[in-house]
């Protein structure tokens, strides 16, 4: 349902997320996803007598330039909306969530400060030690595979961009995570 939903907002970054104001771009992002994902929760409400699958509600996770600033927004099921700042600078979606946030929260403590990572490398490393720690103790939750991760950065134009790392570039992290529970462990 999450496909569904960024699919329904793809041809609409730059006319109505990008160029707007930023309530103008939650309120779009949440309005058209739900649009989105509303055939199949009334379809599911014909099959299952008036019911609701409740499986059919997502969250949705969205970092995007707005107003030329990069925002990341957090959409829950009913597709509210919690954005991101610079005391809740970390947010986390899906059923890894339970076990990612309090994660995260524990590599913030120890590395941030409280506050958000000084550059993409420090939050992809955090980032990615939390995916890895949610990917070796829960994989029963349907949490498994390779951790895939993406940044927003500006390009030389100063323009913003969104780029999935290679897994090349996430295994220098990963064998600094690999060091830093060796490290913990040794204590």
């Amino acid at each position: 349902m999450s496909q569904i939903e960024l699919d329904s907002l793809e041809g609409h970054w730059q006319t109505e997320v990008v160029n707007k104001s930023k309530s103008d771009a939650k309120l779009f992002i949440s309005q058209t996803a739900f649009a989105a994902t509303l055939p199949y929760i009334n379809l599911s409400k014909t099959l299952l007598n008036g019911q609701v699958d409740q499986n059919l509600f997502t969250g949705l996770l969205v970092a995007a330039p707005i107003c030329k600033e990069p925002v990341l927004l957090s959409y829950d099921e009913q597709k509210s909306v919690m954005e991101a700042d610079d005391s809740i600078f970390f947010l986390s979606q899906g059923s890894g969530t339970p076990m990612a946030t309090p994660f995260l929260k524990f590599i913030d403590r120890i590395f941030w400060n409280g506050k958000p990572p000084q550059t993409i490398v420090d939050g992809v490393f955090g980032v990615l030690w939390a995916l890895h720690h949610v990917i070796e103790t829960n994989a029963t939750m349907g949490v498994g595979g390779d951790a895939n991760i993406a940044v927003l950065e500006k390009a030389q134009n100063d323009e913003w961009k969104a780029r999935i790392l290679e897994k090349e570039e996430l295994l220098e992290h990963q064998n600094r995570v690999m060091d830093a529970e060796k490290t913990i462990g040794n204590y």
